[in-house]
This record gives C-alpha cells, sequence and structure tokens, in this order.
C-alpha cells in the first residue's frame, strides 16, 4: 500500500515536471520567434528610416539651392536658415558645421562640410556610395556664381534621387524575403531547441 502511493506521488510529480517542461519549451520558443520577427522588424524600420534620410537630403539640396537664388544669404546664414526646415539628423549635422564655421579656424568650408557628413554617416545609414555623393555636395558651395552652384545642386540632387530610387527598389524587393527568413530562423531555431 505504502509502496503504490508513493509510485503514484513519484508520477504525479513526473507529470507536473514534464507539464512544466512543456509550458517552458512553449514559452521559450515563443520568446525564440518573437526575437526574431523583432529583427526583421527592426531590419525593415532601419531601411525605411534609410529611406527617409535620403530624401531629407534631397529636400537639403533644393532648400540650399532656393537660399542661393532667392535669399542670396552667406552660406554659414543660408545653413542656419535650412536647420530649422531639415530632419533633426540632419540639422545636427549642419548645427556643427555652423559651429566650426563659427570658430574661424580657416578651414575651407568643402572640408568642414565633408568632415560633418563623415562623421554622421553612420547615424543617417548612409552607404559608401550615398556618404561620398553627400561630401561631393559642399564642395562647390560658397565660392562658385550663383549659376554653377544651383547647377552644382541639380546634380547632386539627381545622383541622390537616383540613389533613393535605387535603395526604394532594394527594400521592396527584399522586404518579403526578411520576413520569411526572420519566421524561418525562428521556427528552425526552435526545433533545434526543442
Amino acid at each position: 500500500m505504502l509502496m503504490s502511493d508513493l509510485t503514484v506521488i513519484q508520477c504525479d510529480i513526473k507529470k507536473k515536471q514534464e507539464s512544466r517542461d512543456r509550458m517552458l519549451k512553449a514559452a521559450g520558443s515563443m520568446c525564440v520567434l518573437a526575437a526574431c520577427i523583432g529583427f526583421v522588424r527592426e531590419l525593415l524600420r532601419t531601411g525605411s528610416l534609410h529611406k527617409e534620410y535620403l530624401e531629407a537630403l534631397i529636400e537639403l539640396t533644393e532648400l540650399l539651392s532656393a537660399e542661393i537664388r532667392y535669399e542670396r544669404l552667406p552660406i554659414q546664414e543660408a545653413l542656419q536658415q535650412i536647420q530649422k526646415k531639415i530632419r533633426p539628423e540632419i540639422a545636427f549635422v549642419l548645427r556643427q558645421m555652423i559651429e566650426q564655421m563659427k570658430d574661424g579656424t580657416g578651414t575651407p568650408f568643402s572640408e568642414i562640410w565633408e568632415q560633418a557628413f563623415r562623421k554622421g554617416g553612420k547615424e543617417l545609414f548612409l552607404t559608401g556610395e550615398e556618404l561620398e555623393e553627400v561630401c561631393r555636395i559642399g564642395k562647390h558651395l560658397g565660392f562658385l556664381d550663383q549659376r554653377q552652384q544651383e547647377e552644382h545642386l541639380q546634380g547632386c540632387r539627381e545622383r541622390l534621387q537616383r540613389l533613393l530610387r535605387l535603395r526604394q527598389k532594394e527594400l521592396e524587393e527584399k522586404k518579403h524575403m526578411y520576413r520569411c527568413l526572420g519566421v524561418a530562423a525562428g521556427i528552425f531555431v526552435i526545433l533545434i531547441l526543442v
């Protein structure tokens, strides 16, 4: 009698442990799947932000062109006006340029522009080609005549628009693949762990 009661208790304990183990595996599996899906969402969000930053840089060329054409302000004042109208991340880079220009170290504007964007390029998710194009914007600002500066900005704008179209196409092509791979990776990890 005592032995059968002990066996029943041991069976109950074993069933509870198995039930708890299944619950832990299920909870762990859900966490792994959620992490994989979250990673994919972050990849897509980064791609979307990248696109928005490129659009803002195109807007920057338009604003610079307008300031040169209509306001005829010195480059430092033009940047002060523009940084109020542009995305905060790009406005931050422009403020860094303005501060460096105020320091009056004698550094050419093209170098100030390039240094500022090379520092801020990672936060803007710019690829090497995009960063080179953005650095090219500042090369001829402030010292060519108005028409030449506008033509230069127009050329930069067109190249940035081409890069934007390319990135949009890549993002659209990869969006579905990223989602499928994220779910598949999550399921694969679950199968390995379970």
